[in-house]
């Protein structure tokens, strides 16, 4: 009995260590919720605007995004502003003409001092003469950025626009605190105190993203770009159209289920769709010119809210356009009424909804 005794307090003592550092990872278990839709591309000498979906259930006190032009040892960032629910959206500056390629990624703070940042997303430059709907931004007042280092330089590598660089104060220096965003080193100083020197890092998060279209998530580490969606454009040349710059004609919408894998047989409408099925919005539209820019906004039951941006146009005519939300994505969320809004020239056409209940009626079929 009393070898018993000894050979089992001598294994909860091995034990112990193990289990309360397992408890202690789990309880540091970011429970931030991101998501984000990528632009699909930039053009230089304009500025970005990014939206990201930001939720806590402790609550949210800070969101940023760091940014910075590929190649650049350091981010800066710039406070996002809360525009409605759980949505925050920030300006990038107007990228320079030898930019190729940006880097960004999203950090929060929650009230329990919790620091989480998402992976690294990038856009690409692309020589086009429209602008996009996410550098529409208005404005040339200047833009004020900040950096968690000690020295700042006067002018930001990359980018070529109206901006002001500080150096934030050491107590809200979440970056550091976070990890992975600076590199501090040599002349390069940085030190933190109050609540950054507190904050708890909760890791990486990966900020879900509903992209379909041009859109790609690239997440940090990974060999590649994980595509999570798709969009189906058909063009037909109309011999009566001159590319004109006349308004666009929606022709007709409707929802259905997918996939619809285009076989010819006509897709049913619906307004209730299964947690198991897909959803598609089918547009066709008349007055089309080439490189007209399209996107849907859809909203969850939850109050999460996402834009899917679609390929501009590639000629003139008239197009049919077929805009995917995944089964996986839709089960990310509480089932109830969702909506969906199409905008084409950045001019919404139409405003529609539909249901997604499990114990509807509605019986799956996988014959698209």
């Amino acid at each position: 009995m009393g070898r018993a005794s000894i050979i089992f307090s001598v294994c909860f003592f091995l034990v112990l260590p193990g289990f309360l550092t397992a408890l202690a990872a789990v309880e540091a278990q970011p429970r931030t919720r991101m998501q984000h839709t990528p632009p699909g591309y930039f053009i230089p000498a304009h500025r970005i605007q990014v939206e990201a979906q930001v939720k806590d259930p402790a609550g949210v006190e800070i969101v940023r995004c760091y940014f910075r032009a590929a190649g650049e040892a350091n981010y800066v960032f710039v406070p996002m502003t809360h525009i409605r629910r759980s949505t925050f959206a920030a300006v990038i500056p107007a990228p320079a003409a030898g930019t190729d390629q940006i880097e960004y990624l999203f950090l929060s703070v929650n009230t329990d001092n919790q620091v989480v940042k998402s992976q690294v997303f990038y856009i690409e430059k692309r020589d086009e003469d429209r602008v996009p709907a996410w550098q529409e931004a208005a404005g040339e007042d200047e833009i004020r950025l900040y950096m968690e280092l000690d020295q700042v330089p006067s002018e930001l590598a990359g980018f070529s626009d109206n901006i002001v660089i500080d150096a934030v104060e050491s107590g809200v220096r979440f970056g550091i605190a976070a990890g992975g965003i600076y590199q501090v080193s040599g002349l390069t100083t940085a030190s933190t105190s109050g609540a950054a020197a507190t904050a708890t890092s909760a890791g990486t998060v990966t900020a879900g993203s509903a992209g379909i279209g041009t859109a790609t998530l690239v997440t940090a580490g990974a060999a590649g770009a994980a595509a999570v969606g798709g969009t189906a454009v058909a063009v037909t040349s109309d011999s009566g159209s001159s590319g004109s710059s006349s308004d666009p004609v929606l022709e007709r919408h409707f929802m259905a289920a997918a996939p619809y894998t285009g076989d010819g047989v006509p897709p049913q409408s619906r307004d209730t769709f299964h947690p198991d099925e897909g959803v598609v919005a089918y547009n066709y539209i008349n007055n089309v010119n080439k490189g007209d820019t399209s996107h849907t906004v859809w909203q969850s039951p939850d109050g999460y809210s996402f834009r899917i941006d679609n390929p501009p146009a590639p000629r003139d005519g008239s197009m049919s356009l077929s805009t995917e939300l995944p089964a996986n994505r839709l089960n990310d969320f509480s089932e109830g009424r969702w909506t969906v809004e199409f905008y084409y020239r950045n001019q919404r056409l139409y405003a529609d909804s539909f249901v997604v209940r499990s114990d509807s009626d509605v019986t799956v079929d996988w014959r698209y």
